[in-house]
């Protein structure tokens, strides 16, 4: 469901429901820097990669730091030069990085790597 997601979002029927969304509930034209519109497509960003971080670390036993990040690395350069293929889309690398942050951190979050307790610690 999530990898359907990624290319899903990737399509010109998704930016066409993400205009329309944004139409309704902001009003026309484009979304500049910081308006609501702009702030909802980082927001699915966060939401689609935070996921992908999360379900990481849950997917079976622990993995290490490296492997986490190459895979969210790996992960977000492809979904973003799949917009070469959409007509009227550009990666961007701004993107990217935000995908990478929020597959990292979730993926940190989840895997407790900001848990205070650590296993020699815990009884």
């Amino acid at each position: 469901m999530w990898v359907a997601l990624v290319l899903f979002s990737q399509t010109t029927w998704a930016g066409g429901i993400a205009t329309v969304i944004s139409t309704w509930l902001f009003g026309p034209g484009p979304a500049p820097v910081g308006s609501p519109p702009f702030l909802l497509q980082k927001a699915y960003h966060v939401f689609l990669f935070g996921t992908y971080g999360w379900l990481l670390a849950r997917s079976g036993p622990p993995r290490s730091t490296p492997w986490a990040l190459t895979l969210a690395v790996g992960l977000s350069v492809f979904a973003e030069s799949l917009q070469l293929l959409a007509p009227n889309r550009h990666p961007q690398v701004a993107d990217a990085i935000l995908n990478i942050a929020a597959a990292t951190l979730f993926w940190a979050a989840a895997a407790g790597v900001f848990s205070s307790r650590t296993a020699s610690t815990a009884r």
